[in-house]
């Protein structure tokens, strides 16, 4: 009865279990995999999430099943040095077969620096992730979570779905960035290779925001924080000396130390 009732506020997303785990040692991992396999809801025992058609209107999706029209999310995005754009699939109905067109839809991020975009894409290799380790699969059913490489637009929150039937998932709520951080490239050189690498990172994280202010001011993005400003945290500004580091995807950039005196200047 426990199991059950576990079960029920798990799906109903009221209830959120913790369960430590220490990934050196392997201590609480059997009591993990026994909660996951046991206790939460299967993918077939949960309603897919509120859909509709590019033009509004909405549409019915009947069940996680495998001959359903296709409809799955993409809940990851990340940069594999040899796939290139790496996109982390969860599929609620339907099936993803290689070599299939793909419709890629993403709205309601407009506000946030995310335009709407919708994009006929072709799926080449699905994979289904281990780790850091890609398996190569035939095909994708509802309820699996795969891997598709190099779909170009793809950024995560996405709908992907049908090209003869393309279909949008109702967006998430995301959380107002509040922490503003400014950069821009130490040369005229790194100006492409920056441009690059915030696209890669908007693309990633739904909740960034990237605000070009001109060729004399210097990039700003915006990011997610909870709670309120610790004493003494100052958003970048752009009158300070800039000190230019390299970051973690290669390029050099300059990054803005915060505003210490009032009329310096500032966004």
């Amino acid at each position: 009865m426990l199991v059950d009732d576990l079960e029920t506020a798990v799906a109903r997303g009221t209830f959120f279990p913790v369960i430590p785990v220490c990934a050196s040692t392997g201590l609480g991992l059997a009591e993990l995999l026994e909660l996951l396999s046991g206790a939460f809801p299967s993918p077939v025992e949960l309603d897919p999430p509120a859909t509709m058609s590019l033009y509004g209107t909405t549409v019915e999706v009947n069940g996680c099943a495998a001959d359903g029209p296709l409809l799955g999310e993409i809940v990851r995005t990340s940069v594999d040095p040899y796939l290139g754009r790496l996109s982390i699939v969860r599929i609620f109905s339907g099936t993803l077969v290689p070599e299939t067109a793909v419709h890629v839809s993403g709205h309601g991020g407009e506000s946030r620096g995310h335009p709407d975009h919708d994009t006929d894409e072709r799926v080449g290799q699905i994979f289904s992730p281990l780790g850091t380790t890609l398996r190569p699969i035939e095909r994708a059913v509802a309820g699996d979570i795969c891997a598709i490489a190099r779909l170009g637009s793809a950024e995560t929150g996405d709908t992907v779905s049908a090209r003869t039937a393309p279909l949008l998932i109702e967006p998430w709520e995301m959380p107002e960035p509040l922490l503003p951080v400014a950069v821009h490239a130490a040369t005229r050189a790194d100006e492409d290779a920056l441009a690059k690498a915030l696209s890669r990172l908007t693309a990633g994280d739904p909740t960034v925001r990237v605000e070009r202010h001109g060729r004399d001011r210097p990039a700003r993005a915006v990011v997610p924080r909870r709670g309120p400003r610790r004493r003494g945290a100052r958003p970048a500004c752009a009158r300070p000396a800039p000190t230019s580091t390299r970051c973690r995807f290669g390029w050099r950039c300059a990054r803005r130390s915060p505003a210490r005196h009032a009329g310096t200047g500032g966004w």
